[in-house]
């Protein structure tokens, strides 16, 4: 008694068993050809170092500032630098002006953050899944950023401190919403165009969940769009 099989195609595989991507490779592939890019550029590294050095100062500003900031001397008022031990001399009310300047980088540092923070979260996340879909998830987020240029952005900013309350980071949130669609349009432009690249007609194709494809694929490829 004999068998008969049938003869299987090499070629087909099993949807279940397959994997459906890879995106380990891809994904380290692109940030290390975007960290060499950044790297060679001069410029950028220029920049990089400074903004850490703001950052540290920011950090370690309580243990290296000579005086208390809020310390005034009206016995030594505008008083130049390298005198009475002022590295930098003082204000109108004696106050240390290295100190001052030192405190203050926590503050600006604070501030940008929180407001730049906040404009990417309300700009990019909603950018990258407009200009994805697009139909009318496209056209409602459009039309929302729209409405909050056309506002008068000094006007909005009052607006929300108003409703809000006084403080600075009520402040920071206001700066960071009257931003926020001009992150919106650049991210949706950088999506548009990346989304119709073969790589992620290939990544579609084989069923790559969409949030996957965002993260691995398109926010990689905008992100020198986004820093610049």
């Amino acid at each position: 008694m004999t068998l008969e099989l049938d003869p299987v195609d090499p070629l087909v595989v099993d949807d279940e068993s397959a994997p459906l991507e890879t995106p380990g490779p891809w994904s380290a592939f692109v940030h290390q050809r975007f960290v060499r890019r950044f790297v060679h550029r001069k410029g950028a590294m220029v920049a990089l170092g400074f903004l850490l050095l703001v950052v540290v100062i920011a950090i370690i500003c309580p243990w290296i500032q000579p005086y208390d900031p809020k310390a005034q001397d009206l016995n030594n008022t505008f008083a130049g630098p390298f005198t009475h031990g002022h590295l930098l001399g003082t204000d109108n009310l004696g106050r240390d002006t290295l100190s001052r300047l030192l405190s203050s980088c926590r503050i600006a540092v604070l501030a940008a953050s929180e407001s730049v923070g906040v404009a990417l979260v309300l700009g990019v996340i909603p950018g990258m899944v407009a200009g994805y879909i697009r139909g009318r998830v496209d056209w409602v987020m459009s039309r929302v950023a729209d409405a909050i240029q056309s506002l008068p952005p000094l006007i909005l900013a009052i607006a929300i401190v108003a409703a809000l309350g006084p403080g600075l980071r009520n402040a920071m949130l206001a700066l960071g919403i009257i931003f926020s669609p001009n992150f919106y349009r650049l991210t949706r432009a950088a999506v548009l165009e990346v989304r119709e690249e073969t790589y992620i007609e290939a990544s579609r194709s084989i069923g790559t969940p969409m949030h996957r494809i965002l993260r691995s694929r398109i926010l990689p490829n905008i992100m020198p769009t986004l820093l610049v």
